[in-house]
């Protein structure tokens, strides 16, 4: 491969790891990111470092933990001069641009640092005339076809259009899709395949009604958003596909390396609970990660050790010729196993987003998941700190569903990784962000994704 390959990064909103079908999920949601699984580098466990899109996007474009970019912890705004790969990237000659259909992941917050062209997506229906008309259009072809789309066909049609515009230029884009994020849209023909009836519940946070209380959903309730959650998996991997064959036929992705993961996973009833607030659970925490990249992967390979999706940011740089330093506290991301030392995965919660839950239950005391969340997990094991000094447990080899929890310093295994977590806090250190006003226009998305009222 070149020395400058072109990079193409595509970001699932609320993937969850477990639903892919090259990881043994039963039912056929991922064809296209099998294929690119059983020809890549598949990271079987690959953890966010965030659990929702604010502070997991800016960990992916910076390298850096929650607790050192400070993005909803100093602030809502990634501080100026920040850098991020697409920064580095751009001053190694590259072509940049973001297609986000998530409106965390904008200019306003910081984020657009570094790109060329920011396409909000988001945005479409109150953009120009011409937009909207695209945006009416697609709703009623898609009506037609069964479907309501979120933006996927939109932002491949111009992802590919600017890629066609690139060519012979190293180029980099960004794409964060909004699927699967609730709420749930009807695919009419997927729905009857999965043996649904109709989209599962838009945001089902009402699990907080019950606090301190555990949440009990009828089983039927979590069947109708599992099938939900899965028929907007299978849409979006079918529009990736499509996406991924007309670029190769057209020669597009030769010399490319094709980046596939999500911002942060989904809970669908673990733990009481759904949604992606108030918890570090491992369907949160775990996403899928797939580097597939013909010219550069010559023989395709499961990578099963602990790996971050912040450490991506480092390894493009390296494979592109960008600077980049690294925090003292990132790894290299291995290319196989046995590559790098044994690593520990952190995932932050250092400041629960609580304005969505006090819009929607204002009577509801939110006094049990306001505190701040922070874990350390390896291959075997994982310990919790929950506000000053509550730590817990689990043994994730015998207890995946983390059922069993126990004091992290009566075994050694979590011992260590208690001490590891608490040399993070203290060396963490937080870059002072700027608290930003929400536009309303990007309020208005926002509340349609049951962040804010």
């Amino acid at each position: 491969m070149t020395s400058r390959p072109n990079v193409l990064w595509l970001v699932l909103d609320c993937a969850r790891a477990d639903r892919l079908g090259a990881h043994g999920y039963d039912r056929d949601t991922t064809p296209t990111l099998d294929r690119l699984a059983r020809e890549g580098i598949d990271y079987t466990h690959a953890v966010s470092s965030a659990i929702w899109s604010l502070p997991a996007y800016t960990a992916l474009l910076t390298g850096l933990y929650p607790r050192q970019h400070g993005v909803n912890v100093a602030g809502d705004r990634l501080p100026a001069g920040t850098p991020t790969i697409a920064q580095q990237l751009r001053r190694a000659g590259y072509a940049t641009a973001c297609f986000s259909n998530n409106a965390w992941l904008s200019p306003v917050f910081g984020l657009g640092a570094g790109f060329d062209r920011f396409d909000q997506m988001w945005f479409a229906a109150q953009d120009t005339p011409m937009r909207k008309a695209e945006f009416i259009v697609d709703r009623a072809l898609g009506r037609l076809r069964g479907e309501v789309d979120k933006g996927a066909r939109r932002t491949n049609r111009r992802l590919t259009s600017w890629l066609e515009e690139q060519r012979g230029t190293p180029s980099f884009a960004f794409v964060a899709y909004v699927e699967p994020h609730t709420p749930y849209t009807t695919h009419r023909d997927l729905m009857k395949r999965f043996g649904g009836n109709a989209a599962g519940d838009a945001y089902a946070y009402d699990w907080v009604e019950s606090l301190p209380e555990a949440h009990h959903y009828p089983a039927e309730r979590l069947e109708a958003a599992s099938v939900s959650y899965d028929v907007e998996m299978r849409y979006l991997d079918s529009l990736i596909g499509e996406m991924i064959e007309d670029l190769e036929a057209k020669g597009l992705l030769d010399e490319t390396i094709v980046i596939i993961t999500a911002d942060h996973g989904e809970l669908l009833g673990e733990g009481g609970m759904m949604g992606h607030q108030c918890s570090v659970a491992e369907p949160l925490r775990r996403v899928p990660l797939i580097v597939w990249a013909p010219g550069m992967v010559e023989e395709p390979r499961v990578v099963s050790e602990v790996v971050q999706t912040m450490d991506v940011a480092g390894a493009l740089a390296d494979w592109c010729g960008a600077e980049w330093e690294p925090s003292p506290l990132n790894q290299p991301l291995p290319l196989r196993d046995g590559e790098v030392a044994p690593r520990v995965a952190i995932t932050d919660y250092p400041q629960p987003y609580l304005d969505g839950l006090r819009g929607k239950f204002p009577e509801a005391d939110l006094t049990p998941v306001a505190d701040p969340l922070v874990c350390a997990s390896d291959a075997t094991h994982k310990v919790v700190k929950r506000g000053e000094d509550v730590w817990t447990g689990y043994d994730l080899s015998a207890d995946p569903g983390e059922l069993a929890p126990f004091d992290p310093a009566r075994q050694p295994a979590t011992e260590a990784l208690r001490d590891e977590l608490e040399r993070y806090v203290v060396e963490a250190e937080t870059l002072e962000g700027d608290a930003v006003g929400i536009p309303d226009d990007v309020r208005r998305h926002l509340k349609a994704l049951g962040y804010v009222e």
